[in-house]
């Protein structure tokens, strides 16, 4: 620049390293004294760089802390020209790298690793070693490989889920070697955690319905042409979506579950970390939780209440309910003949 004013000039070498300081100083702020020094201005220079900061779209905040007697400034908002990331932004985006890198689906990793390089660019000296640190201190249980080709599949489907288009894949069914093709609509895709996998959710205009398939299996994307989705396929698209579990989806309507589940360690785990099942909730019960929620397909309720063994019931659906009962009759026969 530099911003000229009636009194003086500042230089934007001083505005970028008072917002350097800012940063650096995160929750705790300076005082007008500490920011004269730091910055090497006097204190009417201070108040020019506050000012200017503030012009340029900076949100300062000045108090007074207890037990002291000069104020304390705090930059909660970076002018519109600062382009480093903030330590909470670049926080979620390693905690998120860490999560979705070890979490049965590896096919993010190549954009993780252009977004962190990013935000390597863009963090202090003192950042850089907090997040060195916890890469060393945070660990993701349950790590998988889900190997998937971007440039053949991850990104042409994300291309496709754009702009609507029709496509054909090359799938491999569970249990087959070779690939078939398959001609679909992509509408989202879902990383479930429970199956510790990602998958598309697709709509097949050959079979008026819904698919689900796992992103693994698909060797090549080709693109067909725009697709067209009517009204009821985007309505049962989303359904299937929202109340999938486990990467098992119907199109047909969701229904309610209930389960019983007791055990202390069971209970308050529920409690403290509930499950992102569709529409969950909970409800005390003496010693024990009933636990509400939603799905469209027995497969994945099934292998979500098995995990408890004797601690949990199913109470309803009734249908639910028997095939559970019939499951763990064929449990105990290969232990029992």
């Amino acid at each position: 620049m530099p911003a000229i004013f009636t009194h003086g000039i500042v230089a934007i070498d001083k505005l970028k390293e008072a917002v350097k300081r800012f940063h650096k100083a995160g929750a705790k702020g300076l005082s007008r004294n500490q920011l004269a020094r730091d910055v090497d201005l006097s204190l009417r220079g201070v108040d020019r760089i506050l000012a200017q900061l503030r012009k340029d779209g900076a949100v300062i905040d000045a108090d007074t802390p207890p037990g002291q007697r000069s104020q304390v400034y705090r930059m909660t908002r970076a002018p519109r020209w600062d382009r480093r990331i903030s330590g909470d932004t670049r926080l979620a985006l390693r905690l998120a790298g860490l999560a979705l890198s070890a979490s049965g689906t590896r096919q993010w990793d190549g954009i993780l690793e252009v977004l962190n390089g990013i935000a390597d660019e863009k963090m202090t000296d003192a950042d850089r070693a907090v997040f060195q640190r916890m890469e060393h201190v945070v660990r993701i249980q349950g790590d998988v490989e889900d190997p998937i080709e971007g440039e053949k599949v991850l990104e042409p489907l994300l291309r496709a889920l754009e702009a609507r288009s029709l496509v054909t894949l090359d799938y491999r069914a569970a249990g087959f070697e070779s690939t078939a093709k398959l001609q679909v609509v992509p509408f989202t895709l879902v990383h479930d955690l429970f199956a510790g996998s990602a998958f598309l959710v697709a709509w097949n205009p050959a079979k008026s319905q819904v698919t689900h398939l796992r992103l693994n299996r698909i060797d090549a994307v080709k693109f067909d042409g725009r697709g067209l989705l009517g009204p009821e396929a985007l309505r049962l698209l989303e359904q299937s979506a929202h109340y999938q579990v486990g990467g098992w989806a119907d199109d047909l309507a969701p229904f309610e579950v209930v389960v019983q589940v007791r055990g202390r360690y069971w209970v308050q785990a529920l409690k403290d970390a509930p499950p992102p099942l569709p529409e969950y909730w909970f409800e005390p019960d003496g010693e024990t939780l009933k636990v509400h929620f939603k799905a469209n397909h027995h497969a994945g309720v099934l292998c979500w209440v098995l995990q408890f063994g004797a601690d949990a019931v199913v109470l309803s659906p009734p249908e639910l309910r028997d095939e559970l009962a019939a499951k763990t009759a064929e449990m105990a026969a290969l232990y029992h003949p």
